[in-house]
C-alpha cells in the first residue's frame, strides 16, 4: 500500500481540477439529495456487476431523468449491493478473494457511480470495462488454485477441459458484440436502440430528430419529405418532456421552414424569442421565414437585432444588405457590404454583391473593379464572370460615339 501512495497523491492532483471544471455541470445536494445519491451509488454497484454478468438490455444512454430513487427498481438493486457488501465484511476471513475483488471493484467504480453526478446519464456501460477487472483476476486465481491439488496430471487435464469454457464464452460474447455493433451504425440506429431498450427520453428523440432533419437536407423528393416527417415526429415527442425548450423548438421550426409550413415555423421561432429576445438562431431563422413570406421589413428588423448583439456576424450583415438592395436602399446596402468586406476581406460573394449593387446604382466602373476582385478570390465564379462582361459592355456602350 505504501508504495502506491505517490500514485494516489498524483491522482488527487489531477482529480481536483477535474472536479472544478465539471462544477457547472454537476448536480448539487439540493438538486440531487443525499438519500437519492446514496441509492444511485449502491444501485450502480449492482448495475455494472449485473450488466457484466448478464449483458442484456444494454443501451447507449440510461437517462438520469428516468431514475427514481424511491422506486423498487432502484431500491432493490441498491439494497442488494449494500447487503452483499455487509455480508462480505462479516465473512471476510472466509471469502478473502471475493472480498478483495468486490471492494476493489467498488473503489474503481465509485468516482463514476453518482457520488459527483454530472451529465444526463445515471449509468454508462463503458464504466464497467476497467472496474470489473478485479473479478477476472479472481476467476484466474480460482482456476489456478483449482488445478493445484491433483498434481501436474490433474492440472494438465483441467487446463484442457476448462479451455472449452473460455472458447464458448468468447464465441457467445462475440456474437452479442456483433449484434450490439449494429446499434452504432449511425444516429438513427443509436437513438432508436435507446428508445426501444426502455430508455426513451428527450435526448434520444431530439438527437434522432436532428439526424433525420440533416438527412432531409441531403435527400430529394419523397425521401426528403419522409425524413422531414420523421424529424417532426421525434421533435414532437421530445417536446412532451420539455414543452418550451429552445433547442427543440428551434429545430422543429427549421423543419417547418424546410417543408414550407411558414406560419408554424414563425410560431416556433417567436416562442423562443418571447423568453430570449436576443436568441440569434431564432432571429436568423425567423428572418428567413419573413423573407419567404415576402415581408422584408420584418426580416430586416430581426437581422438588425442580430447585428446589435453580434456586430461581427458576417452572414446577418450580408443578408441585410441583400434585402436593402431589393428595397432599393442602395447606399445603406453599400455601407453594410463595406462592413462585410472589412470583416471578411476574402469573401468573393461580398464583392460580387457589391458589384451588383454598383450596376444597379449606374456605376459600372466600380462594378467592374468588384467583379474582378471576386474572380481573383474565386476564379471559377460564373456569376462574377457574367456580371463582369455585362458591366464592361455597359462601359463600352457609354464610350461609343453613337451613345
Amino acid at each position: 500500500i505504501l508504495e502506491k501512495i505517490p500514485f494516489f497523491a498524483l491522482s488527487a492532483i489531477f482529480a481536483i481540477p477535474a472536479l472544478v471544471s465539471r462544477g457547472g455541470g454537476m448536480r448539487g445536494i439540493s438538486e440531487h439529495g443525499l438519500f437519492a445519491r446514496l441509492i444511485q451509488i449502491f444501485y450502480n454497484f449492482y448495475f455494472y456487476a449485473e450488466k457484466t454478468l448478464i449483458p442484456s438490455g444494454l443501451s447507449p444512454l440510461y437517462p438520469f431523468a428516468s431514475f427514481d430513487a424511491l422506486s423498487p427498481e432502484s431500491i432493490v438493486p441498491a439494497l442488494s449491493s449494500l447487503l452483499f457488501s455487509v455480508w462480505l465484511i462479516i465473512e471476510r476471513k472466509k471469502m478473502k478473494g471475493l472480498c478483495f475483488a468486490w471492494f476493489s471493484y467498488i473503489a474503481i467504480i465509485l468516482p463514476v457511480s453518482g457520488i459527483t453526478q454530472g451529465g444526463e446519464q445515471v449509468s454508462a456501460d463503458r464504466y464497467s470495462y476497467i472496474s470489473t477487472i478485479p473479478f477476472y483476476v479472481l476467476i484466474a486465481w480460482t482456476f489456478a488454485n483449482f488445478a493445484k491439488p491433483g498434481g501436474w496430471r490433474f492440472a494438465k487435464f483441467a487446463g484442457k477441459s476448462w479451455l472449452v469454457l473460455p472458447i464458448i464464452l468468447t464465441l457467445f460474447f462475440s456474437y452479442l458484440s456483433r449484434i450490439r455493433s449494429d446499434a452504432w451504425l449511425n444516429d438513427e440506429t443509436l437513438w432508436t436502440r435507446v428508445i426501444k431498450s426502455g430508455n426513451a427520453c428527450e435526448t434520444a428523440y431530439y438527437n434522432r430528430g436532428l439526424y433525420f432533419s440533416v438527412l432531409a437536407g441531403e435527400k430529394k423528393g419523397a425521401e426528403r419529405d419522409e425524413s422531414y416527417l420523421k424529424a417532426l415526429s421525434d421533435f414532437e415527442e421530445a417536446l412532451k418532456y420539455s414543452p418550451r425548450k429552445a433547442g427543440i423548438l428551434l429545430n422543429r421550426g427549421k423543419v417547418f421552414l424546410g417543408t414550407g409550413s411558414l406560419k408554424k415555423a414563425e410560431e416556433d421561432f417567436s416562442a423562443i424569442l418571447e423568453k430570449n429576445p436576443v436568441h440569434t438562431g431564432a432571429l436568423s431563422n425567423r428572418a428567413a421565414v419573413f423573407e419567404k413570406m415576402n415581408e422584408p421589413q420584418k426580416a430586416l428588423s430581426d437581422l438588425s437585432k442580430i447585428i446589435e448583439t453580434a456586430p461581427r456576424d458576417v452572414d446577418a450583415r450580408m443578408r441585410r444588405a441583400l434585402l436593402l438592395i431589393g428595397l432599393r436602399f442602395l447606399r445603406e446596402a453599400e455601407t453594410e457590404l463595406n462592413r462585410v468586406i472589412e470583416l471578411a476581406p476574402g469573401s468573393a460573394l461580398a464583392y460580387l454583391n457589391r458589384g451588383g449593387l454598383f450596376l444597379l446604382a449606374g456605376e459600372p466602373e466600380r462594378a467592374v473593379s468588384d467583379f474582378k476582385k471576386a474572380l481573383d478570390l474565386s476564379p471559377g465564379m460564373m456569376q462574377a464572370s457574367q456580371n463582369l462582361k455585362m458591366a464592361e459592355e455597359i462601359i463600352d456602350r457609354e464610350k461609343s460615339p453613337q451613345h
